[in-house]
């Protein structure tokens, strides 16, 4: 109740600042768990932050963004889905080549289209991916 109390505070005076009650990391806790192919749970990304590679923690965000935006593309009604489209800039940055195909192929078997910018040197990395570059053109 003490919660319900402190919003109403906030709501009902004008100069308060809402802040403290728009985050949502104030009052929810997140977490990934990572689990085998059985589905017991080896660990989780919390207990994993700050330890490894780049691409280690990086990792998990692509799987749980994939997983969330084939979900909000499936139509619960119909189970087709529309366009499924996923646009990432900067993609894969941290990921080694195993863990890039992985990842691509994850999202593809989800179903998403998936554009991506990423530096030219993972490109190879990408299966049955196009590859192409934008060139600027003179004005005239």
């Amino acid at each position: 109740m003490r919660a319900v109390r402190r919003i109403e505070e906030i709501l009902s005076n004008p100069e308060a600042k809402t802040d403290e009650i728009e985050d949502p990391r104030k009052y929810f806790n997140f977490e990934l768990y990572i689990q085998d192919a059985n589905g017991k749970i080896r660990s989780s990304l919390t207990s994993r932050a700050g330890t490894g590679s780049g691409g280690e923690g990086q990792l998990p965000f692509y799987i749980a963004i994939g997983a969330s935006l084939a979900a909000t593309y499936q139509n619960r009604r119909t189970g087709e889905s529309g366009l499924s489209l996923a646009i990432f800039d900067e993609a894969f940055n941290r990921l080694d080549t195993k863990a890039i195909g992985q990842c691509s192929e994850f999202m593809r078997d989800l179903g998403l289209q998936v554009v991506l910018a990423t530096p030219d040197e993972k490109a190879p990395c990408l299966h049955g991916g196009r590859r192409y570059r934008g060139e600027r053109q003179s004005p005239g």
